[in-house]
């Protein structure tokens, strides 16, 4: 049980915090903000609250005590929960985080005229039991997010024996209507991961298919083909597209992949950029690669020296940090929370000293100064989700290697000072 509650109360508030947030908002909203109000009810949905609790929050009139006891699986009226899940400022919430919402709730929510409702409730059905016929019924509709949600539905599951809709020929429309939307490239994405059969030849076809309207499905196309094993000849294809965000990405999709050795020493000889920047990804963890083709890159354009950096840091070179640190490093969360941590010795760093932020790849935290609502906890200013405790140790998997300041990793300042000054 000890354990347990550990577990629970690492990267999340402490339950005695979540009662005293909603408690606080009961009888005076204006004490807490939305974001603290959202982030404690997103938090409760880790335990197993009391009923004399979840009774009080039921009854409370507060709207977010109320959602916080729906998440808890509390039966309430179905007007109530039908108007909270049509609202555009709380169904986001439910839907992300409430699992039992009948299917024909769904439904309306697919239709409506909130395109941030109509999606949420679109991925809202991964993972969940939905009816053959009804995603059959959902793939005919002339609805973006019904559209969407059938391929949801379907992600992690065995197959129809009739092949999914959105791979036939006469959907060829839908398909690329679907990739260019955000939602959409992620269910397609996350589909084609888990597909128990070949399908080389569908991503082929498509991307034959794709056109100028279409700018969003080529570079789609190449993220799927590097999840993929194989498909190096469709991401060879990718690299000599017209679209510069395609050839970014088939650029990427080479990491991994078999690729031969005169094929990189002829693409980093190349006049062309795209592969020059294939030749960087490719060489990323190879062994048979002369450390001397990596470090040429270092000094190249920007993209192509962010790509060398990435091959030396998957390749086990020595990382490339714009600054040493001495001691600990400081970072402003939400309520001006200050996290204080630790950079190891074998991260990367990158930042410039002309506006005192930097970021890198790993930290350890080792202190929190303030207290989020009586709890020792920082919450990012940017997500508002990743928490940090002290021991916590942030690895950061998808960190940007390149030199900009303000891209992916652990964000911090060098002083406590400039950390307490930064403007959120």
């Amino acid at each position: 049980m000890k354990e347990m509650t550990h577990l629970l109360t690492r990267n999340h508030l402490k339950l005695e915090t979540i009662k005293d947030i909603l408690t606080v908002g009961q009888y005076s909203p204006d004490a807490i903000s939305e974001d603290a109000a959202k982030i404690a009810v997103e938090d409760s949905v880790q335990y197993q609250v009391g009923k004399k609790t979840l009774e009080k929050w039921k009854n409370s009139g507060y709207v977010w005590g109320v959602i916080a006891y729906i998440l808890q699986g509390g039966d309430i009226d179905i007007e109530t929960f039908r108007a909270l899940v049509h609202s555009p400022k709380y169904a986001p919430t439910i839907l992300e985080n409430f699992k039992a919402i009948p299917i024909d709730i769904i439904e309306e929510l697919l239709l409506s005229h909130n395109s941030e409702i109509a999606l949420a409730a679109a991925r809202w059905c991964e993972g969940k039991t939905i009816p053959e016929e009804t995603i059959k019924r959902w793939q005919s509709l002339d609805c973006l997010a019904s559209r969407i949600a059938a391929i949801y539905a379907t992600i992690g599951k065995k197959l129809p024996a009739d092949r999914p809709q959105l791979l036939r020929d006469s959907e060829r429309e839908w398909a690329f209507k679907i990739m260019n939307d955000p939602v959409g490239a992620d269910a397609v994405f996350k589909s084609f991961k888990q597909f128990p059969y070949p399908c080389s030849y569908v991503l082929e076809i498509w991307y034959n298919n794709s056109d100028s309207d279409c700018k969003y499905a080529g570079p789609l196309l190449m993220k799927i083909a590097a999840a993929r094993s194989g498909n190096v000849a469709l991401i060879k294809k990718g690299l000599a597209s017209y679209n510069w965000k395609t050839q970014q990405e088939a650029a990427k999709a080479f990491v991994g992949k078999n690729v031969r050795l005169n094929t990189i020493l002829e693409y980093s000889c190349s006049d062309k950029f795209s592969k020059r920047l294939a030749a960087m990804y490719a060489s990323a963890g190879r062994k048979d690669v002369p450390d001397r083709w990596i470090t040429e890159g270092f000094t190249a354009a920007k993209d192509i020296a962010t790509a060398a950096r990435f091959a030396a840091h998957r390749s086990r070179f020595q990382p490339y940090r714009t600054v040493e640190i001495r001691g600990e490093v400081f970072k402003k969360c939400l309520n001006g929370v200050i996290v204080v941590a630790r950079i190891p010795d074998d991260a990367e760093i990158r930042g410039r000293s002309y506006d005192g932020q930097y970021r890198s790849n790993k930290a350890e935290i080792v202190g929190i100064i303030g207290d989020f609502y009586g709890d020792a906890i920082g919450i990012s200013t940017y997500d508002k989700k990743t928490k940090y405790r002290v021991g916590d140790k942030i690895i950061v998997h998808d960190f940007d290697f390149s030199v900009d300041t303000f891209a992916k990793g652990f964000h911090f300042f060098l002083t406590k000072e400039e950390a307490e000054a930064y403007k959120c």
